[in-house]
């Protein structure tokens, strides 16, 4: 009876958690055989076993683990081959689960895939081992000498040439963020270096040089890639060069590779459909002399974000609904509008620089499904997280997302058809990428002999505190314990799941032609509070700049090591100056304090501006800028930003602009940039983490031997730009940029009657030079490299939109596309991304698909394209 009692409790326990899987109770709970219990629901069981604990199965796997007998014997063979579920369904790229002695994965095209016997218990045996190795995507499968199971990242094999003892073998194939680059001739053909290992031989006592032959014949054949774009192309076959207990994938003399064409890697087994091993793996181009590409940084993928529209609906929050940014459709959007470049021949890639998601695991409790946190500090704390659907430390979480969502295979949320990427997308991490865990979107903190502070996060999805309280079932924000504020920003240093699936290195090399694009992983937060006496040495203003910063919500990151700038050096020494030569990063190298880009600091008015007005701006932030109040004698001023009629806003070392930064051995990564000791110099650092459409440039004074540091609009003129400050006031001024005005102007006072905006305005000269007018590219990069370019995101709103009595701040949610010219870069354009239009074109589409599917007239196509175009935002 104890245990009906026990399996009770434990099993309503489980209900609560994944109600929203598996649906209401439809009878009580029953006996299973074999000790165990079971609960129907209408959309799934629960399970319970004193040996298991209680577990969920639905959907096609529960039809699957029930046609295997359940918990019990298989009808076919007699014997119980499975048991009871150890997990709940998991999802990763596939959903499956485990239990006692196998485990189900369901394989879009090929069903389930079952596996148990001695290579599932050496599995799970060896789990966190062999994580590398992904999910079995199919069952056990008869080779020569033994039998194999193959997963998504390698195999488990037994048989004689092992002793019959398992052994396992992990693929290095590229991966979804991290593409490699093809020819189409003979000589450029296509080769995977070091793609194949075999592992687990430290106790195998026999013959590697047989067992690795082996291996060989069971992956000669299986591997070939398909074009992304039509997958019912012909598939190209790769074959094995082996060699030690290493290999290498290379396609054959006779085959050729398509100009400007995706290939995704795929697994061919018989009897089986072909399965994706990695998405986008390859792009092959004839020549780089001329293509395009696009800088996105910032996309903060994430599941939650896809709930928020209409839970807002459905809580009668009808404008918060009209109003709220979907992260997400920020890259749906860019996706779209990069396919239509594709198309056009405009473009050939994407540099994503950081941030790719918002955090790591997705969680949430019966309460509060948007973050599992409580306002008092937790008895348990180990035991306060609980993962929705299966989304556990060894799952990929919303990285799972956002190859999803590159793959096209996760729609708008209100079902509107999205597209799958054309391009090949390079990808680097930023801070986000390594947070484990969600954060709440408004909250107090409680810091020790200071009173609580409140942390907001709701600006960027334009929504209102009131909106906020509703989506989180509250009347009022809580007071957060100390230990959840550092739960929402703890961090995983090695981050598998992003090792696995979408960027394998932290520093690489892209060769494009004569061209070279490092990537360099700009890691995790730097000077995060772990404890309560360093929360209040830094409230108390003593903590280092680090610490300072990230309390202040603009963190720096850990930045440059001493590696990264010794394999700069090496990759400029290489290129020889041929080409162009860019550095992709998350985190930027420079970045002025509290993003105050006033336009007084501009290249073009700096010559101009009073010293009153720099004063002002380093009383403003004299922490940060060594602006210092002596005791009767008043302001003393860093004389580095004092001197006049110059285009520099600043020269020397980074104080004053170490806000929100890469640090570490950042000063070196600097004189890189500009060339110092005779050195080529890098053309252009592409850079986001500050949300902010920013750009510099910076020139080495070597009878100072100092940098020199100037700001302006150098590739584009905006219409508008941030808003800015004069003198000791607080109060903002929009900029306006406009062809004849004066520099040194005076702000005017505006009133807006249709909007109801009272605002002050100030009109500024636009910059004379700027790359897309000129007729001289070259000429022009010569005086203007290196640029160090911010891009604003493409997830997050990027300056609040809903404001009342005011003008809101311009905003440059989006990302920039830039064209190359007989290897030169010609135009570097900013596209911004609207979530009003976005949301309109949502409500479109599904009626123009419609019309297609039903009429299937070729004439009509071109007819509705430019109905969608002018729905569009360029």
């Amino acid at each position: 009876m104890s245990s009906k009692v026990d399996a009770e409790k434990a099993i309503n326990e489980k209900w609560k958690q994944v109600k929203n899987v598996v649906g209401d109770k439809s009878r009580d709970i029953q006996s299973s055989g074999h000790g165990g219990w079971i609960q129907i629901c209408w959309n799934g069981y629960i399970y319970w076993h004193r040996n298991t604990g209680a577990h969920e199965v639905h959907g096609d796997i529960l039809t699957s683990y029930l046609k295997q007998g359940g918990p019990g014997p298989n009808r076919k063979t007699g014997r119980r081959e499975l048991g009871y579920p150890t997990s709940d369904v998991l999802y990763d790229r596939y959903p499956i689960s485990r239990f006692e002695w196998g485990s189900i994965t369901w394989v879009d095209g090929n069903g389930d895939s079952i596996i148990n016997g001695d290579l599932y218990s050496y599995w799970i045996k060896n789990l966190e081992k062999l994580e590398s190795l992904g999910n079995p995507i199919t069952s056990q499968v008869r080779v020569d000498d033994g039998e194999t199971i193959f997963f998504e990242f390698g195999c488990i094999y037994s048989g004689q040439a092992s002793g019959n003892k398992p052994i396992y073998c992990s693929l290095d194939l590229p991966r979804i963020g991290q593409p490699q680059i093809a020819g189409t001739s003979h000589r450029e053909k296509l080769r995977i270096n070091n793609a194949i290992w075999l592992k687990g031989l430290s106790k195998f006592i026999g013959s590697k040089t047989q067992l690795q032959n082996v291996i060989g014949r069971i992956w000669e054949g299986c591997l070939a890639m398909r074009r992304t774009t039509n997958k019912n192309s012909a598939t190209i076959g790769l074959a094995l060069s082996r060699g030690g207990i290493s290999a290498t994938w290379h396609i054959s003399a006779d085959e050729s590779l398509s100009n400007r064409t995706l290939y995704d890697i795929i697994l061919t087994i018989p009897g089986y459909e072909p399965v994706v091993l990695v998405a986008h793996a390859v792009y092959a181009k004839e020549s780089w002399k001329s293509f395009g590409f696009i800088h996105s940084s910032d996309l903060h993928v994430n599941r939650r974000t896809e709930k928020f529209r209409k839970d807002l609906e459905l809580l009668g929050a009808k404008t918060g609904a009209k109003e709220f940014v979907n992260y997400n459709n920020g890259l749906r959007e860019m996706i779209r509008n990069a396919n239509k470049l594709y198309k056009q021949g405009k473009l050939d890639m994407i540099l994503a620089t950081g941030d790719l998601i918002d955090y790591v695991y997705e969680e949430y409790d019966s309460v509060h499904p948007y973050g599992h946190f409580i306002d008092s500090k937790p008895q348990q704390p180990q035991n306060q997280i609980v993962f929705v659907e299966g989304d556990t430390p060894h799952h990929s979480g919303n990285f799972t997302i956002l190859e999803l969502l590159l793959r096209g295979q996760v729609n708008y949320p209100n079902g509107a058809r999205a597209e799958e990427l054309m391009v090949p997308i390079f990808m680097t991490p930023g801070n986000h990428d390594y947070r484990i865990h969600p954060y709440r979107l408004l909250f107090n903190l409680n810091i020790p002999l200071y009173p609580d502070r409140e942390i907001s996060h709701y600006a960027s999805y334009n929504l209102s505190r009131r909106e906020v309280l509703k989506l989180e079932g509250r009347k009022t924000k809580p007071t957060l314990h100390r230990y959840h504020a550092r739960e929402m920003v703890k961090v995983d240093k090695d981050n598998q799941e992003l090792r696995k699936r979408i960027v394998r290195d932290s520093f690489y090399i892209i060769r494009i032609g004569p061209h070279r694009i490092v990537m360099i992983d700009s890691r995790w937060d730097a000077g995060i509070l772990t404890g309560d006496m360093e929360a209040i040495v830094t409230a108390a203003g003593y903590g280092s700049d680090d610490q300072r910063n990230f309390a202040d919500g603009g963190p720096n990151s850990e930045g440059f090591t001493r590696r990264y700038n010794e394999n700069l050096k090496w990759a400029l020494k290489k290129a020889k100056g041929e080409g162009i030569f860019i550095v992709g990063m998350h985190a930027p190298p420079i970045n002025l304090v509290k993003h105050d880009h006033s336009h007084f600091l501009r290249e073009t008015e700096r010559p101009f501006t009073s010293a009153d007005e720099i004063k002002a701006y380093l009383r403003r932030h004299a922490s940060y800028t060594k602006a210092l109040l002596t005791p009767y004698m008043g302001w003393e001023y860093p004389s580095e930003w004092l001197d006049k009629e110059v285009g520099y806003f600043k020269k020397g070392d980074i104080r004053g602009l170490d806000y929100s930064i890469s640090s570490g051995e950042v000063s070196d990564f600097l004189n890189i940039c500009v060339g110092k000791d005779g050195q080529y110099p890098i053309d252009l650092v592409l850079c986001g983490h500050t949300h902010n459409n920013v750009e510099y440039r910076l020139k080495y004074d070597e009878e100072e031997e100092k940098i020199l540091f100037y700001m302006d609009f150098y590739t584009e003129n905006p219409k508008e730009y941030y808003p800015t400050k004069h003198g000791d006031s607080d109060e903002p001024i929009h900029v306006s940029v406009k062809a004849g005005a004066k520099v040194n102007g005076r702000p005017a006072r505006v009133t807006d009657s249709k909007k109801n905006y009272k605002y002050k305005i100030i009109s500024v000269p636009p910059y004379n030079y700027t790359l897309n007018d000129s007729r001289q590219p070259n000429e022009w990069w010569r005086t203007h490299r290196p640029l160090i370019m911010q891009t604003a995101s493409v997830g997050p709103l990027d300056k609040y939109q809903r404001v009342t009595g005011t003008k809101p701040k311009v905003s440059f949610r989006g990302y920039r596309f830039f064209t190359v010219e007989n290897n030169v870069i010609t135009t570097a354009e900013h596209v911004t991304i609207s979530e009003n239009t976005i949301v309109a074109e949502q409500w479109l589409e599904p009626i123009l698909n419609i019309m297609m599917d039903t009429t299937r007239k070729k004439w009509l196509e071109p007819i509705l394209n430019i109905m969608m175009d002018t729905t569009m935002e360029r």
